[in-house]
């Protein structure tokens, strides 16, 4: 078993506490020019070692930038992408994954079906609702920023959108995002290593329950431009003195 089976298979266990709220679709986990996916129909318990297959990214991300391909084809290339030869139910679920670890340059990505997201993304205010904070820690562990599109069909059509999403937001903010809002869908958690992606995912569901609630006491009460612009400063400073710090020793060893 590889590690990144392991970091799979322990993400599972571990986000198990926030079942049923949040639906787990499918976690995955970034090689070199490969990724390893569980399987979309595993999410209604905890992934096992033979819900996860081995897939290569370059063909993939071909699919996603194609202009014009039927699903047929789609099938076909996400079947002879595989690695290592499984029972894995073969699904354009996998698209997603690809495009979030290459373009968002994420190590590993959680696709979940959230009830306290998605009652506020099913809303008419739908992801708006997430452009302003309530509260330091989604500033410092979500990001400032939270990327988001409207809904799009499950397959082809939503990885498009997303690789659209990721080109067009990092034009913009010029950094990426850890979080991709999927209205009337669900969530995209984009993470450097397992335990950013739990701590991200707690945060996001607290910042969905706070919003959510807030707005049945006459809507929530968004911390500042200038608020939100401090905390973030202030996180990079402590950032860059803990780096500072860790380096020194290093060197002094």
């Amino acid at each position: 078993m590889t590690k990144l089976t392991e970091d799979i298979l322990w993400l599972s266990q571990k986000l198990e506490a926030l079942r049923p709220e949040l639906k787990i679709i499918s976690i995955s986990a970034k090689a070199n020019d490969s990724f390893f996916v569980n399987s979309a129909d595993s999410n209604t318990r905890l992934i096992a070692k033979q819900d996860i297959g081995e897939y290569r990214l370059e063909p993939m991300l071909q699919i996603a930038q194609s202009e014009y391909i039927t699903k047929p084809q789609i099938f076909e290339i996400i079947t002879n992408a595989q690695i290592s030869k499984t029972e894995q139910k073969i699904s354009s679920e996998f698209l997603i994954h690809a495009i979030g670890l290459v373009f968002a340059e994420a190590n590993y990505l959680l696709h979940s079906h959230s009830t306290k997201v998605n009652k506020v993304l099913a809303s008419k205010l739908g992801a708006k609702a997430f452009r302003g904070h309530v509260f330091e820690e989604s500033v410092i562990i979500c990001g400032k920023n939270p990327a988001s599109i409207k809904f799009a069909e499950s397959g082809y059509q939503l990885a498009t959108a997303i690789y659209r999403e990721l080109s067009s937001f990092q034009k913009i903010y010029f950094h990426l995002p850890k979080i991709l809002l999927l209205e009337n869908h669900g969530v995209v958690i984009l993470a450097k290593n397992p335990k950013e992606l739990i701590t991200i995912t707690k945060t996001l569901e607290l910042w969905a329950e706070l919003i959510y609630a807030a707005y049945q006491l006459g809507g929530p009460n968004y911390l500042s431009l200038d608020n939100v612009m401090n905390i973030e400063t202030e996180n990079r400073s402590t950032q860059n003195q803990e780096k500072t710090t860790i380096d020194k020793n290093l060197s002094e060893k």
